[in-house]
């Protein structure tokens, strides 16, 4: 569930977020074979307030490669079922923050350091395709705490490649 936590700035055109409400239902599947795993999702982003839902599959790869080092592959796809015709201002359209339609088939690598308790995570992500979504690659590092308690508490840091502007594709 993604709360409606969104804003608007008439003079800057910046949105903070979707101004809905989001309920993602999704059916996951795994497994593991040795040193390696997979696991899959198809589910969809169902949204209030007149914004366009979204169908959305995808799934990753990944191997332990050494006792401390994890490789992983992944793909996800999401799109639009362009089911509704909500109206932006024109200088929010513009700047596509936001707005309706989103879709994209993205892809990336992550991978984890790990020691004992503790460990460190980089990606990278880019996307074959894209509709009303930033047009640029990312890379993120992080961090990972795991005990008996909590299975895994990750934070992540995300810095975008692009340096002036978000447009779309």
């Amino acid at each position: 569930m993604e709360i409606n936590s969104s804003s608007y700035d008439k003079s800057s055109a910046i949105r903070t977020g979707i101004d809905a409400y989001t309920f993602t239902p999704l059916f996951l599947a795994g497994t593991s074979f040795g040193k390696n795993y997979f696991q899959s999702f198809v589910g969809a982003d169902i949204r209030t307030n007149n914004y366009s839902s979204n169908l959305k599959i995808g799934g990753e790869i990944g191997r332990k490669l050494t006792q401390n080092i994890w490789l992983i592959g992944f793909v996800d796809i999401s799109q639009s079922l362009n089911n509704s015709d909500i109206s932006f201002p024109a200088n929010n359209a513009a700047n596509k923050l936001y707005v309706n339609d989103q879709e994209y088939v993205a892809y990336g690598l992550k991978g984890i350091l790990q020691f004992y308790d503790f460990g460190l995570t980089a990606g990278f992500g880019s996307a074959l395709s894209g509709n009303n979504v930033p047009k640029k690659a990312t890379i993120s590092f992080g961090f990972l705490l795991l005990s008996k308690k909590i299975k895994i508490l990750c934070f992540s840091y995300f810095y975008s490649l692009f340096r002036k502007s978000i447009f779309a594709f």
